[in-house]
């Protein structure tokens, strides 16, 4: 499992929802099939993650 540097989240508003866009910029970084990507939250414990399909 690989885990995402922290970086500052930009706050967006699309209607009423509200989220937090950050981009982390991976272009031309390879992973291997199977990898799974998470990325970690200051204020809360859960880690979102994405498994990689080749």
């Amino acid at each position: 499992m690989e885990v995402t540097r922290w970086k500052n989240a930009t706050p967006v508003s699309a209607g009423v929802k509200k989220f937090s866009n950050v981009d982390w910029k991976l272009r031309g970084r390879r992973f291997s099939d199977g990898t799974w990507l998470c990325i970690e939250f200051n204020k809360i414990d859960d880690r979102p993650c994405a498994k990689i399909h080749r």
